[in-house]
């Protein structure tokens, strides 16, 4: 974009006003889950429940999801001085360092120790980087810590913390390898039983790694979109995957985070399984050619993870789709309800 006002004006153009109510701060039951189907093709929308998602599909269809375990990384730690600070350990940089998100950053004085009182271990606070800091965590097993002392780390706007009941809810019933501070939540509808009643359809399930960053809540500057540039994320690809996703007769990805690896792939040139970087960042009027369908929660207004659905569907589609669901009260963003784009 090559000026203040072109950033506004596209924005501006998905950007919605949302009841308060209509923020789902609490989970709901799996399969109590809504779904909007959007069908591109014939600019249609049709309510129905989630649990009903093998009607619209067909055997042969491939769904793609993000196997990223989300990782419990908020702590809380004890300064020098006694005064407690919250931590979020976002990435683990060479060796023992860490990148993490600090409250009192300004107030930290170089090689001081911050312990955490349950545990007996200190972290030493080394240097800031960019609105973090670089922690030592010394020779600690860094995710067999936070499994045991940390906290999950809500998105923002559920204004809480985490609870018993977060710690199996806000995670997708295939979650394996832990390395996100976010859930991709349009996984998080899947249940056992609806697994199954896919497979039996002849709807088979692959499965890709992106690490989900805490910059996905990261409000959109001007120069990420001068740049085409948002914060970058790493995933992985398999052989079954790519093998999967080559002989499928649709591909559907299952959420912002699948699609966005997908297509960086797709756009990136690499040719075959491995681990990859993407900054990628699309917005109408890009277009996405990696799938013909992708599942999605309803997203925050003006967000990087909205304008990627819009590059998908289109943005007077996804503007109707979205007044509509305000209108039905579906319930709106991780905990939320879905929709079908096909």
């Amino acid at each position: 974009m090559k000026n203040q006002t072109d950033f506004d004006r596209l924005i501006a153009r998905h950007t919605f006003d949302l009841p308060d109510h209509l923020i789902a701060r609490h989970p709901r039951p799996r399969e109590e889950s809504r779904l909007l189907v959007v069908d591109r093709k014939e600019k249609s929308l049709q309510d129905t429940r989630f649990s009903e998602l093998p009607a619209f599909l067909q055997s042969g269809d491939l769904l793609i999801f993000n196997e990223s375990r989300v990782s419990p990384r908020r702590l809380f730690l004890k300064r020098q001085t006694g005064s407690i600070i919250e931590s979020l350990f976002l990435h683990q940089e060479e060796g023992s360092l860490w990148h993490v998100l600090l409250r009192g950053l300004g107030r930290l004085r170089p090689d001081e120790l911050l312990s955490h009182r349950p545990s007996g271990v200190s972290f030493r606070f080394l240097e800031r980087r960019g609105s973090g800091a670089i922690l030592d965590a010394g020779n600690q097993d860094m995710e067999a810590f936070f499994e045991r002392y940390g906290e999950l780390a809500l998105p923002p706007y559920m204004d809480r913390r985490a609870d018993y009941q977060d710690r199996e809810r806000y995670q997708t019933i295939f979650a394996r390898r832990p390395g996100s501070v976010a859930a991709p939540t349009a996984g998080l509808h899947f249940t056992p039983d609806l697994f199954s009643r896919l497979r039996n359809q002849g709807i088979e399930p692959s499965f890709l790694d992106l690490e989900i960053g805490y910059g996905t809540f990261a409000p959109l500057q001007r120069e990420q979109m001068e740049k085409k540039a948002l914060h970058e994320e790493h995933y992985q690809l398999s052989s079954e995957l790519l093998h999967n996703f080559e002989k499928a007769r649709r591909r559907i990805a299952v959420g912002t985070t699948s699609l966005r690896a997908l297509e960086s792939y797709r756009r990136s040139g690499h040719n075959g399984p491995g681990r990859y970087a993407t900054n990628l960042f699309l917005y109408p009027p890009d277009r996405i050619t990696a799938v013909e369908g992708l599942i999605t929660n309803f997203h925050l207004p003006g967000s990087s993870l909205m304008l990627l659905v819009a590059a998908f569907a289109g943005t007077e589609l996804l503007q109707e789709a979205y007044a509509h669901a305000i209108m039905e009260e579906y319930r709106f963003y991780s905990y939320g309800d879905a929709m079908l784009i096909l």
